[in-house]
C-alpha cells in the first residue's frame, strides 16, 4: 500500500513538470502563441477625398466647370465653355481638345483651359504713307491665307516686307494677331530719258547708269570717247583731236604754254556741250568727276569677276560687280583706245571722268582704271579712246 502510493505520488510530479516545460518561451525570447486579428468595425471606415481645380486661363475668352473635392477615384466631368467667338486652345493637363472630357481624381489635382478667340486681326502698315501704301488689313478666321500687298507711289519704292520677304504682293497665313509693315524707299532703280539708272545709296545721292555710253547692255562695251568730244572719231590721236590746234590746246587750258598762241581759260570741268554723256543721253545724265569716281569707291563693295551674269545667262568678260544699298551695276573691261596704238586694249577698262588734271599740263584728264582684279584712279591723255558711263542726280 505504501509503494503504491509513492508510485501515484512521483507519476503527478512529472506531470507537473512537462507541464511547466511546455510554457517556458523559447529560446529567442518570443512567445509562440499565434496572433489573433482585429476585428474592423465597418462603421468607422473613412474614404479618402481630394480637390479638383479647373481654372480658364482667361475669363474674358471662356469660363470651365468641373472644380470640387471628391472621393478618390472619382471620374470627374469637366468642361470648357468657349465665349462667343472664341475657341478652346489646349488643356494644361494633356493634348485634348474635346470641350468636355472625365477626369480620374486620385490626388489634389489643378488643370487649366486656355481659349484664343477664333478670329485674328491682321494689320498691315506702310513705314511712310508718303512713299506707298498697303491693303490687306481685317479681320480673320483663324487659319485665313490672305493676300496683303504693297503699292509704291511715283518716285518710290517696295524695298521689304517686316517678316523678310520681298514680293510686292505675299500670301499670310494667319494664326494669331499678326502686325506686317511694308518697307518703302526713294527709288533705287529707274529711268531717265530711256536710259536705265541705279541709286547705289552714295552720300551724295549720285545715281549712276547701268551700262556705258553706246551699250545696249550692261556688259556691253560701248564706244570709245576723247575727251570734250561727243562722237567716236575712230583715230585717238593729238592730231586728230578736236580741242588741239598745232600749236597748243584751244579749249579747257589751264596755263598759257599749253595753248594755242598763248591760250588760257581755266576750265577745269567738261561744258555740258562737250559731255558725251549729257550729248548723247540728253536729259540730266552727264559725266562724273573725279570726286564721284572716289565717292563709289570709298562707298561700295568692289568685286571683280571674270564673268557677267544677267539673271539668264552668263557672258564671258571681266569687270567690276560694285554694289551699294542692295543695288549693283557692272563695270567690265572695255578696253581704250591709247595714242600710241591703233587697236583695243581689253585687259584694261578706262572710264572717263569730266575733271581736267589741273596740277599737270592741261593735256591730261582724270580716269577710272580697273585691271585685273585692281581698281584706282589715274590720268591719261585726253586724246585717248575712252569708255562712259553716265551719272545724274
Amino acid at each position: 500500500m505504501k509503494k503504491t502510493y509513492l508510485l501515484i505520488i512521483a507519476f503527478c510530479a512529472s506531470m507537473l513538470a512537462a507541464c511547466d516545460q511546455k510554457n517556458e518561451p523559447t529560446n529567442d525570447g518570443q512567445d509562440d502563441t499565434p496572433d489573433t486579428p482585429p476585428v474592423e468595425n465597418p462603421d468607422t471606415l473613412v474614404t479618402a477625398e481630394y480637390t479638383l481645380t479647373v481654372l480658364s486661363a482667361d475669363t474674358a475668352l471662356g469660363t470651365v466647370t468641373g472644380s470640387g473635392r471628391y472621393a478618390n477615384g472619382t471620374k470627374v466631368a469637366v468642361a470648357a465653355l468657349p465665349n462667343d467667338s472664341c475657341e478652346l486652345l489646349s488643356w494644361s493637363d494633356c493634348p485634348s481638345m474635346e470641350l468636355e472630357r472625365e477626369i480620374t481624381l486620385t490626388s489634389d489635382s489643378t488643370i487649366i483651359a486656355t481659349f484664343r478667340s477664333a478670329y485674328c486681326t491682321l494689320t498691315v502698315l506702310s513705314n511712310d504713307e508718303t512713299m506707298g501704301t498697303v491693303t490687306g488689313s481685317g479681320k480673320y478666321a483663324i487659319g485665313t491665307r490672305v493676300q496683303i500687298e504693297a503699292v509704291p507711289k511715283d518716285g518710290f519704292e517696295f524695298y521689304s516686307w517686316s517678316n523678310g520677304q520681298y514680293n510686292e504682293s505675299i500670301i499670310i497665313q494667319l494664326e494669331n494677331d499678326s502686325t506686317v509693315t511694308a518697307k518703302f524707299c526713294v527709288a533705287r532703280t529707274g529711268t531717265e530719258n530711256g536710259h536705265e539708272w541705279v541709286d547705289l545709296g552714295l552720300p551724295s545721292g549720285l545715281k549712276w547708269a547701268t551700262m556705258n555710253v553706246g551699250a545696249n547692255k550692261p556688259e556691253g562695251k560701248g564706244n570709245y570717247y576723247a575727251w570734250g568730244e561727243t562722237e567716236p572719231n575712230g583715230v585717238y590721236k593729238w592730231k586728230a583731236y578736236k580741242y588741239m590746234a598745232d600749236d597748243g590746246l584751244t579749249k579747257y587750258c589751264p596755263n598759257a604754254y599749253n595753248g594755242s598762241n598763248g591760250f588760257k581759260d581755266n576750265k577745269t570741268v567738261l561744258d555740258p556741250e562737250d559731255d558725251a554723256a549729257s550729248v548723247n543721253w540728253g536729259g540730266a545724265w552727264r559725266m562724273p568727276t573725279d570726286e564721284e569716281w572716289q565717292e563709289l569707291i570709298d562707298n561700295c563693295n568692289w568685286r571683280y569677276t571674270d564673268y557677267y551674269f544677267d539673271g539668264t545667262g552668263v557672258t564671258v568678260v571681266s569687270g567690276f560687280y560694285v554694289s551699294g544699298n542692295g543695288n549693283s551695276i557692272f563695270l567690265r573691261t572695255a578696253g581704250y583706245r591709247p595714242e600710241l596704238k591703233g587697236s583695243d586694249n581689253t585687259d584694261y577698262g578706262y572710264y572717263w571722268s569730266s575733271s581736267l588734271r589741273t596740277d599737270y599740263p592741261g593735256g591730261y584728264a582724270w580716269v577710272m582704271c580697273i585691271y585685273n582684279n585692281r581698281y584706282y584712279r589715274k590720268t591719261y591723255e585726253r586724246c585717248g579712246g575712252i569708255s562712259v558711263r553716265p551719272v545724274l542726280k
